[in-house]
Protein backbone atom coordinates (compact mmCIF):
# COMPACT_ATOMS: atom_id res chain seq x y z
CA UNK A 1 0.00 0.00 0.00
CA UNK A 2 0.75 3.73 0.06
CA UNK A 3 2.56 2.96 3.25
CA UNK A 4 5.47 1.66 0.72
CA UNK A 5 5.66 4.36 -1.25
CA UNK A 6 8.86 6.00 0.60
CA UNK A 7 9.59 9.98 -0.29
CA UNK A 8 13.23 9.41 0.11
CA UNK A 9 15.41 6.99 1.21
CA UNK A 10 18.69 6.52 3.98
CA UNK A 11 20.71 9.42 3.06
CA UNK A 12 24.18 7.15 4.63
CA UNK A 13 22.60 3.46 3.17
CA UNK A 14 24.20 1.95 -0.37
CA UNK A 15 20.74 2.16 -1.41
CA UNK A 16 20.01 5.93 -0.78
CA UNK A 17 18.54 6.38 -4.48
CA UNK A 18 15.17 7.38 -4.28
CA UNK A 19 13.90 5.38 -7.71
CA UNK A 20 10.60 7.80 -8.75
CA UNK A 21 9.45 5.40 -10.87
CA UNK A 22 8.60 2.67 -8.25
CA UNK A 23 8.84 4.30 -5.27
CA UNK A 24 12.08 2.05 -4.15
CA UNK A 25 15.02 2.68 -2.90
CA UNK A 26 18.37 1.81 -5.09
CA UNK A 27 21.82 1.61 -5.17
CA UNK A 28 23.71 3.73 -8.02
CA UNK A 29 24.80 0.57 -10.17
CA UNK A 30 21.11 -0.68 -9.99
CA UNK A 31 19.46 3.19 -10.54
CA UNK A 32 21.95 2.94 -13.66
CA UNK A 33 22.05 -0.66 -14.87
CA UNK A 34 20.31 -0.34 -17.72
CA UNK A 35 21.23 3.20 -18.33
CA UNK A 36 17.59 4.45 -18.71
CA UNK A 37 18.15 6.26 -15.50
CA UNK A 38 20.43 8.33 -13.62
CA UNK A 39 21.75 8.45 -9.78
CA UNK A 40 21.44 12.21 -8.48
CA UNK A 41 24.25 12.62 -5.51
CA UNK A 42 22.53 16.24 -4.91
CA UNK A 43 19.11 14.71 -4.27
CA UNK A 44 19.41 10.90 -3.86
CA UNK A 45 16.82 10.16 -6.29
CA UNK A 46 16.90 7.80 -9.44
CA UNK A 47 15.33 10.07 -11.97
CA UNK A 48 14.41 8.11 -15.44
CA UNK A 49 15.68 9.59 -18.76
CA UNK A 50 14.11 13.11 -20.12
CA UNK A 51 11.59 13.46 -22.73
CA UNK A 52 12.71 11.42 -25.58
CA UNK A 53 15.68 9.86 -24.42
CA UNK A 54 15.36 6.30 -23.83
CA UNK A 55 19.14 5.96 -22.32
CA UNK A 56 20.99 8.77 -20.83
CA UNK A 57 24.38 9.53 -19.01
CA UNK A 58 25.84 12.00 -16.47
CA UNK A 59 22.38 14.00 -16.69
CA UNK A 60 18.99 12.92 -17.98
CA UNK A 61 18.74 15.12 -20.82
CA UNK A 62 22.21 13.76 -21.71
CA UNK A 63 20.64 11.27 -24.20
CA UNK A 64 22.67 8.48 -25.61
CA UNK A 65 19.42 6.63 -27.28
CA UNK A 66 16.21 7.85 -28.64
CA UNK A 67 12.58 6.69 -28.92
CA UNK A 68 9.42 7.84 -30.44
CA UNK A 69 10.87 7.60 -33.84
CA UNK A 70 13.18 10.45 -33.03
CA UNK A 71 16.77 10.47 -34.25
CA UNK A 72 20.06 10.67 -31.88
CA UNK A 73 22.56 13.36 -32.73
CA UNK A 74 25.55 11.88 -30.91
CA UNK A 75 27.23 15.73 -30.98
CA UNK A 76 24.36 17.34 -29.10
CA UNK A 77 23.57 13.90 -27.46
CA UNK A 78 19.81 15.44 -28.01
CA UNK A 79 17.07 13.41 -29.36
CA UNK A 80 15.76 15.30 -32.60
CA UNK A 81 12.63 15.02 -34.84
CA UNK A 82 15.19 15.29 -38.22
CA UNK A 83 18.41 15.29 -38.28
CA UNK A 84 19.02 18.22 -40.84
CA UNK A 85 20.92 20.28 -41.49
CA UNK A 86 23.42 18.84 -39.31
CA UNK A 87 23.20 15.84 -40.17
CA UNK A 88 20.77 13.53 -42.49
CA UNK A 89 17.89 10.99 -41.47
CA UNK A 90 19.02 7.59 -42.56
CA UNK A 91 15.54 5.64 -44.42
CA UNK A 92 17.05 2.87 -42.95
CA UNK A 93 16.49 3.30 -39.37
CA UNK A 94 12.64 2.92 -39.07
CA UNK A 95 12.34 1.52 -35.73
CA UNK A 96 10.92 3.60 -32.57
CA UNK A 97 14.21 3.32 -30.38
CA UNK A 98 17.10 3.50 -31.51
CA UNK A 99 17.74 5.67 -34.37
CA UNK A 100 20.86 7.84 -34.78
CA UNK A 101 21.36 10.91 -37.26
CA UNK A 102 24.33 10.11 -39.96
CA UNK A 103 26.74 12.27 -40.37
CA UNK A 104 27.23 14.51 -43.88
CA UNK A 105 29.73 13.34 -46.14
CA UNK A 106 31.52 14.17 -49.28
CA UNK A 107 32.53 17.88 -47.65
CA UNK A 108 29.04 18.63 -46.46
CA UNK A 109 29.14 20.84 -43.14
CA UNK A 110 25.32 20.68 -43.59
CA UNK A 111 22.88 18.69 -45.65
CA UNK A 112 19.52 16.76 -46.66
CA UNK A 113 21.13 13.20 -47.59
CA UNK A 114 23.92 11.63 -48.02
CA UNK A 115 23.88 13.14 -51.77
CA UNK A 116 22.60 16.02 -51.13
CA UNK A 117 24.98 18.94 -49.38
CA UNK A 118 23.10 22.44 -48.16
CA UNK A 119 26.80 24.07 -47.60
CA UNK A 120 30.35 22.68 -47.56
CA UNK A 121 33.01 22.80 -44.96
CA UNK A 122 36.17 25.42 -45.18
CA UNK A 123 38.01 25.51 -49.29
CA UNK A 124 35.18 23.46 -50.44
CA UNK A 125 32.55 25.27 -52.74
CA UNK A 126 28.70 24.49 -53.16
CA UNK A 127 27.38 23.25 -56.65
CA UNK A 128 23.31 24.49 -57.13
CA UNK A 129 23.23 22.42 -59.99
CA UNK A 130 24.13 19.21 -58.75
CA UNK A 131 23.70 19.81 -54.92
CA UNK A 132 27.59 18.68 -54.08
CA UNK A 133 30.83 19.78 -52.36
CA UNK A 134 33.83 20.50 -54.36
CA UNK A 135 37.35 22.09 -54.28
CA UNK A 136 36.64 24.03 -57.29
CA UNK A 137 33.37 25.03 -59.46
CA UNK A 138 33.21 22.85 -63.05
CA UNK A 139 34.23 24.44 -66.03
CA UNK A 140 31.27 27.31 -67.07
CA UNK A 141 31.11 28.13 -63.54
CA UNK A 142 32.62 30.84 -61.04
CA UNK A 143 32.93 30.99 -57.24
CA UNK A 144 31.65 33.50 -54.97
CA UNK A 145 30.96 33.50 -51.44
CA UNK A 146 31.88 29.49 -51.60
CA UNK A 147 28.51 28.94 -53.49
CA UNK A 148 29.11 28.27 -57.79
CA UNK A 149 27.15 30.45 -60.49
CA UNK A 150 26.64 29.83 -63.81
CA UNK A 151 29.25 31.77 -66.50
CA UNK A 152 27.79 33.80 -69.50
CA UNK A 153 25.96 31.65 -72.42
CA UNK A 154 29.21 29.73 -74.44
CA UNK A 155 32.12 31.03 -71.76
CA UNK A 156 33.99 28.22 -70.48
CA UNK A 157 36.02 29.96 -67.30
CA UNK A 158 35.09 33.05 -65.79
CA UNK A 159 35.90 35.29 -63.06
CA UNK A 160 32.72 36.79 -62.34
CA UNK A 161 29.05 36.98 -64.63
CA UNK A 162 30.80 39.20 -66.74
CA UNK A 163 33.97 38.75 -67.25
CA UNK A 164 34.40 35.93 -69.34
CA UNK A 165 38.06 34.46 -69.48
CA UNK A 166 37.93 31.46 -72.02
CA UNK A 167 35.09 30.87 -74.52
CA UNK A 168 33.93 27.50 -75.81
CA UNK A 169 35.27 25.92 -78.96
CA UNK A 170 33.63 27.98 -81.57
CA UNK A 171 33.47 31.24 -79.98
CA UNK A 172 35.38 34.10 -79.63
CA UNK A 173 36.12 36.48 -77.19
CA UNK A 174 35.66 40.04 -77.30
CA UNK A 175 35.52 42.89 -74.66
CA UNK A 176 34.85 39.58 -72.10
CA UNK A 177 32.12 38.40 -73.79
CA UNK A 178 31.50 35.20 -76.41
CA UNK A 179 30.54 35.51 -80.01
CA UNK A 180 29.89 33.02 -82.23
CA UNK A 181 32.05 31.77 -85.48
CA UNK A 182 34.12 35.43 -85.64
CA UNK A 183 34.69 38.24 -83.98
CA UNK A 184 32.23 41.18 -83.54
CA UNK A 185 32.49 44.55 -85.50
CA UNK A 186 34.75 46.79 -84.12
CA UNK A 187 37.52 43.71 -83.11
CA UNK A 188 39.56 41.75 -85.20
CA UNK A 189 41.23 37.69 -84.71
CA UNK A 190 44.16 37.71 -82.81
CA UNK A 191 44.24 33.91 -82.90
CA UNK A 192 43.46 31.52 -79.72
CA UNK A 193 39.68 32.46 -80.46
CA UNK A 194 40.74 35.72 -78.74
CA UNK A 195 39.51 39.58 -80.76
CA UNK A 196 41.45 42.74 -80.16
CA UNK A 197 39.19 45.83 -80.64
CA UNK A 198 40.08 48.08 -83.86
CA UNK A 199 41.30 51.71 -83.48
CA UNK A 200 37.96 54.06 -82.71
CA UNK A 201 38.32 55.58 -86.22
CA UNK A 202 37.71 52.11 -87.32
CA UNK A 203 34.29 50.66 -87.94
CA UNK A 204 35.98 47.14 -89.04
CA UNK A 205 40.22 46.19 -89.40
CA UNK A 206 41.90 43.19 -90.03
CA UNK A 207 45.50 42.00 -88.42
CA UNK A 208 45.75 45.07 -86.53
CA UNK A 209 43.97 47.59 -84.57
CA UNK A 210 44.98 50.08 -86.84
CA UNK A 211 44.33 48.49 -90.71
CA UNK A 212 41.29 49.72 -90.86
CA UNK A 213 38.44 48.06 -93.69
CA UNK A 214 35.74 50.27 -92.96
CA UNK A 215 35.69 53.55 -90.87
CA UNK A 216 33.46 54.84 -88.36
CA UNK A 217 31.25 57.82 -88.40
CA UNK A 218 33.01 61.26 -88.67
CA UNK A 219 35.38 59.45 -90.63
CA UNK A 220 35.03 59.09 -94.26
CA UNK A 221 38.05 57.76 -95.60
CA UNK A 222 40.70 55.33 -95.70
CA UNK A 223 44.17 56.47 -96.35
CA UNK A 224 47.36 54.10 -95.82
CA UNK A 225 44.60 51.25 -93.98
CA UNK A 226 43.84 54.84 -91.68
CA UNK A 227 40.27 56.39 -91.21
CA UNK A 228 40.44 60.06 -92.17
CA UNK A 229 38.01 62.94 -92.08
CA UNK A 230 39.26 64.18 -95.27
CA UNK A 231 41.92 62.80 -97.94
CA UNK A 232 45.12 64.41 -97.10
CA UNK A 233 46.87 67.01 -99.96
CA UNK A 234 48.47 64.90 -102.82
CA UNK A 235 45.61 62.34 -102.42
CA UNK A 236 42.05 62.38 -103.99
CA UNK A 237 38.79 60.29 -102.81
CA UNK A 238 38.40 57.47 -105.33
CA UNK A 239 35.25 55.95 -103.62
CA UNK A 240 35.97 56.03 -99.64
CA UNK A 241 39.50 55.41 -100.54
CA UNK A 242 42.01 58.09 -100.12
CA UNK A 243 44.49 57.70 -103.52
CA UNK A 244 47.56 59.35 -104.12
CA UNK A 245 48.23 61.82 -107.45
CA UNK A 246 50.40 61.74 -109.51
CA UNK A 247 53.96 62.17 -108.09
CA UNK A 248 53.81 65.80 -109.68
CA UNK A 249 50.61 66.87 -108.24
CA UNK A 250 50.23 68.41 -105.11
CA UNK A 251 46.15 68.40 -105.39
CA UNK A 252 44.36 66.04 -108.04
CA UNK A 253 40.78 65.18 -109.27
CA UNK A 254 38.84 62.73 -111.13
CA UNK A 255 41.76 60.98 -111.84
CA UNK A 256 45.51 60.76 -110.28
CA UNK A 257 47.14 62.60 -113.45
CA UNK A 258 44.42 65.21 -113.57
CA UNK A 259 46.71 67.89 -111.45
CA UNK A 260 44.86 70.96 -109.94
CA UNK A 261 47.76 72.20 -108.04
CA UNK A 262 51.43 71.80 -108.48
CA UNK A 263 54.27 72.55 -106.34
CA UNK A 264 56.01 75.40 -105.70
CA UNK A 265 58.52 75.18 -108.05
CA UNK A 266 56.23 74.08 -110.64
CA UNK A 267 53.74 75.36 -112.91
CA UNK A 268 50.16 74.09 -113.68
CA UNK A 269 49.52 73.80 -117.55
CA UNK A 270 45.86 72.28 -118.07
CA UNK A 271 46.28 69.46 -115.95
CA UNK A 272 49.67 68.94 -116.04
CA UNK A 273 52.25 70.06 -113.49
CA UNK A 274 55.51 71.01 -115.31
CA UNK A 275 59.15 72.06 -114.27
CA UNK A 276 58.64 75.80 -116.92
CA UNK A 277 55.84 76.91 -118.66
CA UNK A 278 56.28 75.83 -122.65
CA UNK A 279 57.48 78.39 -124.80
CA UNK A 280 54.47 79.51 -126.54
CA UNK A 281 53.38 80.32 -123.54
CA UNK A 282 53.85 83.57 -121.29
Amino acid sequence: GDVYKRQECDPVAANKYFKISDYTCVTKSICELTSQAIADDTYNTCTLCAGDCEECQTTTTTCTKCKNSKYLNTTLNKCLTTCVPNGYDDPSMTGLVGRECTACKNYCATCASEVECLSCIANFVYIPITKRCDSSCPSGQYAHGGICYSCMSFCSYCTEAATCITCDSGYYKANNQCYSGSCPIGYFDIGAQNCGKCDDSCYTCQDNALKCTACATNYSYIYENRCVSQCPTGTMAVGKVCTDCNTLCLSCSGDPDSCTGCYSDDYLYGKTCLRSCPASTA
